[in-house]
């Protein structure tokens, strides 16, 4: 199975991992990328928000101009099977869940 990404859905393969062939990620756009100034640095692993002084962003988070979450894995069995996370698939834009449905049909002609 190859990586594909398709607008902002993305199947991406997960190696030798004993459960799931590949995961079906979503990416949006990363809110705390370039806004590292807006915080204030606590020690070199932390920053926290000016307003609140008990809510902490790790540095990774200002790294990347996306993030993404899994949407759903594709099972290893006789054929590949997609198991969604919650409705996080049911929850997508009208093009988002496109561009899932054709990830989903490219997973099964490969076949």
């Amino acid at each position: 199975m190859k990586r594909i990404r398709i607008g902002n859905v993305e199947l991406r393969p997960l190696g030798e991992n004993d459960n799931y062939l590949a995961e079906i990620i979503k990416w949006y756009p990363n809110t705390y990328y370039g806004h590292e100034n807006d915080f204030i640095k606590v020690d070199d692993e932390r920053y926290r928000y000016k307003d609140h002084e008990n809510c902490f962003v790790h540095k990774s988070c200002f790294k990347n101009p996306e993030s993404c979450y899994v949407l759903a894995f594709v099972t290893k069995s006789e054929e590949p099977d997609i198991l969604s996370v919650c409705d996080r698939p049911w929850d997508l834009s009208e093009e988002d869940e496109k561009d899932f449905k054709r990830i989903i049909k490219m997973i099964y002609e490969e076949q």
